[in-house]
């Protein structure tokens, strides 16, 4: 299987966000060893872990599901339509650009849409696409890529345009399917994400659970499996020092028996190993939900360890605490969603605020250095004094 990366996302006109949206994958600083990076030639890397922190409400979910929608064009060749992204279904007329590596070569797409009624039902269709490729010989730094990722695309530079495609291409071109498909068509990366799914109980099991994984969220289970060779036959459970077991073809009724952080725990496990063994994409909102801290660390560790992740692997993950990213070794791999005076979605790079590696990174946040990380004092005692009130009130 070829391997492609992304390396940058733009995206723009997007209802929530502050106007144009610069996303990296590769990294900005230096790389003096390869844990959490892969090489892709040269001194250019990508990070292997990728994330997110803000306040309540400030656009992580937003901005994971605009990444998901992106890649899932790219790498899985789907459709404007095929996903119900209801933060572009606000939006009018919108556009991204993808910056990606793909069979020794660089690539730029760079995309402009349109929103219109279809029986009174929105739909999304490309008003134009433009596409340029050069060989990696052409890229020998990170100057040389930002310098590609920064160049506009039209029709005297670039290599094709949708709209002067010959009729035999666009007729087999649907007008919601990417003019990167003439790239990408025989990619099939895994991209796999808990997005929309973070507070599911819904136990998903192929055969059964192995006792690795099992011992790791609760060492209490004897086994998970499947009652019978049928996947869609019971589910058995049963607790170690216990003769009888449970049993159900209702997946969503463990929630009841096991732990939240059990069950996450085992999606989150088969969609890592997917990625891991292909150098695919992984997408997880509040990546801390129903985890012990301690449980967020192993898994930021695989994506870090270059003897597991060989190809390259990249999480991308939004969380509420900051002591999550004291996990991270690096700077360039910290996004900073915040809320700007109109009250836009704004986003930043914690190298862009702090240079050095060694001051830990949940004191910055947390302290509101950078502002908007953190709930301002004024909002803080404000709260607190309206329960103090109300409490005194109720009492008197």
């Amino acid at each position: 299987m070829e391997i492609i990366k992304i390396l940058n996302i733009k995206f723009r006109n997007i209802n929530i966000f502050d106007g144009e949206v610069n996303f990296d994958f590769f990294t900005n600083d230096r790389v003096v060893e390869n844990t959490g990076t892969y090489n892709i030639g040269g001194s250019i890397n990508t990070n292997s872990i990728i994330s997110m922190v803000g306040l309540n409400a400030v656009g992580k979910t937003s901005l994971l599901k605009i990444i998901d929608f992106i890649l899932g064009i790219v790498i899985n060749n789907k459709s404007l339509n095929e996903t119900n992204n209801l933060i572009l279904a606000s939006s009018n007329d919108f556009g991204f650009d993808v910056v990606f590596y793909y069979k020794e070569s660089y690539h730029k797409l760079s995309c402009f849409i349109e929103k219109r009624l279809n029986q009174n039902h929105p739909e999304f269709v490309y008003r134009n696409e433009f596409l340029r490729s050069i060989n990696k010989s052409n890229i020998k730094s990170k100057v040389n890529l930002k310098e590609f990722i920064e160049e506009r695309l039209d029709e005297s530079n670039s290599d094709v345009v949708r709209n002067n495609l010959d009729d035999s291409i666009t007729q087999l071109l649907k007008m919601d399917d990417s003019i990167v498909t003439l790239i990408t068509k025989s990619v099939n990366l895994p991209l796999r994400q808990m997005i929309d799914n973070v507070n599911s109980n819904f136990l998903s099991v192929d055969n059964s659970v192995c006792s690795e994984v099992l011992n790791l969220f609760d060492s209490n289970i004897d086994y998970i499996k499947h009652e019978n060779d049928d996947v869609d036959s019971n589910v058995i459970l049963k607790f170690k020092n216990s003769n009888g077991f449970y049993s159900s073809g209702n997946r969503n009724a463990w929630g009841e028996i096991i732990s939240s952080g059990t069950i996450k725990g085992n999606s989150l496990v088969d969609m890592s190993l997917d990625v891991l063994k292909t150098g695919g994409y992984l997408i997880i909102d509040e990546l801390e939900n129903h985890f012990n801290k301690q449980l967020v660390k192993t898994f930021i560790d695989l994506f870090k360890d270059p003897l597991i992740n060989k190809k390259g692997a990249t999480i991308i993950f939004s969380t509420h605490y900051p002591e999550l990213m004291d996990f991270m070794e690096r700077l360039d791999n910290i996004y900073l969603l915040t809320r700007n005076e109109s009250n836009r979605a704004k986003l930043n790079l914690l190298s862009e605020y702090v240079k050095r590696n060694d001051i830990k990174k949940s004191d910055i946040i947390l302290s509101n250095y950078i502002k908007g990380t953190s709930p301002s004092y004024k909002s803080v005692m404000t709260f607190k004094n309206y329960i103090k009130n109300e409490v005194i009130n109720e009492q008197n």
